[in-house]
């Protein structure tokens, strides 16, 4: 049995034996984690779809806190805290998958943040107000924004003639939409 102060212990901080017990413990759990999680019985998976969203909601608050923190931190300094705006941005971006097939242009202005794909003529901006839990939403959503145009510029998005999105070709066919360009 590992003792959990292991497991929470950065490697370097283990002998070359408790690093290849954590591993094999860590590898174990992750091997049981995906069994779980592509069976058919609900009931198997439940535990474990709740406590990897648990964690990913945790992981989620935890970083936003840091954010808000440094924001409220810089509010005083506009060019830094636009600047960490941007960075804010890039980072929500990056979780998008932006910037994989396409590149991205963010350049900070007098009025606010303008974000560029490059190469096409989409262009979204945003002013920032000054308060950070606002900003911080503003960063999350031109992601978002972001995310979907690129998806929809790369062909990942189906659409029906009544503007409806399909996610995938299957339902597209069900439902009697036309990819429209």
């Amino acid at each position: 049995m590992i003792p959990s102060s292991d497991l929470n212990k950065p490697r370097t901080a283990l002998t070359a034996l408790e690093q290849e017990k954590v591993s094999r413990y860590k590898k174990e759990e992750e091997k049981e984690v995906l069994e779980a999680l592509g069976a058919e019985s609900d009931t198997k998976a439940a535990p474990w779809v709740r406590k990897y969203s648990d964690q990913k909601e945790h992981e989620e608050k935890k970083q936003r806190d840091m954010a808000l923190e440094v924001l409220t931190g810089l509010r005083g300094n506009r060019k830094a805290y636009m600047r960490f705006l941007v960075n804010v941005l890039i980072a929500f971006a990056r979780q998008e998958d932006v910037g994989k097939n396409r590149q991205i242009e963010v350049d900070l202005t007098d009025q606010g943040v303008v974000v560029r794909i490059r190469k096409t003529k989409y262009t979204g901006a945003f002013s920032p107000s000054g308060i950070p839990f606002y900003d911080y939403h503003a960063c999350k959503l031109m992601a978002v924004k972001l995310g979907n145009t690129c998806a929809k510029l790369d062909g990942y998005h189906q659409e029906s003639d009544g503007g409806v999105l399909f996610p995938y070709e299957d339902e597209q066919k069900a439902y009697g939409g036309s990819k429209r360009s």
